[in-house]
């Protein structure tokens, strides 16, 4: 299968949200809350009047989430899928207070006085999925892995057994550089790396990298 129905829609240089086209459009990850308007007129340009259906969450940090409100705004029937832990930090108000802050920060980073506003009742997940589950997306089905590491609430996903959609427990890697990303547990994160090794698919997404073939990732990552 060619990845030519996986088009990065980010709309600035983070490389963290990815539309996978078909019978139902299926958007990995959300970026952030600055660069929402240009990753909504990327998708837009993709899907021409065709909806965006799904936003699948990779995990709860502020760079990977914060442009589900202005999603949600374009398209009000698209429903997010997430870890039970990551719908639990989104109902605290002090998560949402610092994903505010965060986004601010990065706007500001941007050359931008603030993240443009929102609501808090738009930054949450819809549906809750765990590991084993498959998601029908017609054409696509999505395997679901859970993978904490990075984040207690990290997921993964696999389309077809042809691209893995790694969370950021991984690592940010290529063929020669390995950034490790563990935040909340080492051994954990070793174990869901040796997980998507043996998933069985072609190609793996690198969170911030993008797809690599196994020549690019290397053994640690594909077999």
């Amino acid at each position: 299968m060619k990845n030519d129905y996986i088009v990065c829609v980010c709309g600035d240089a983070s490389r963290a949200a990815y539309l996978i086209k078909g019978e139902k459009n299926v958007l990995f990850d959300a970026g952030m809350a600055y660069s929402a308007d240009k990753m909504i007129e990327n998708i837009k340009r993709e899907l021409g009047d065709r909806p965006l259906d799904a936003v699948l969450l990779s995990h709860s940090h502020y760079d990977h989430i914060s442009g589900v409100p202005f999603l949600r705004k374009e398209w009000p029937d698209l429903v997010v899928y997430g870890s039970a832990y990551a719908k639990k930090i989104l109902e605290k108000p002090s998560a949402k207070k610092t994903m505010r802050e965060l986004s601010d920060a990065a706007a500001q980073g941007a050359g931008l006085t603030k993240a443009p506003d929102y609501r808090d009742e738009d930054l949450v997940v819809d549906k809750v999925v765990k590991e084993g589950d498959i998601l029908d997306f017609g054409d696509h089905k999505i395997t679901v892995f859970e993978t904490p590491g990075h984040t207690k609430c990290s997921l993964s996903y696999m389309v077809d057994h042809d691209v893995i959609f790694a969370s950021e427990t991984v690592g940010v890697t290529t063929s020669e550089v390995y950034m490790p990303c563990y935040l909340v547990g080492y051994q954990m994160s070793l174990d869901a790396v040796e997980k998507l090794r043996h998933a069985g698919a072609k190609r793996i997404f690198i969170t911030h990298v993008g797809i690599l073939t196994p020549e690019d990732a290397g053994t640690a990552l594909l077999p």
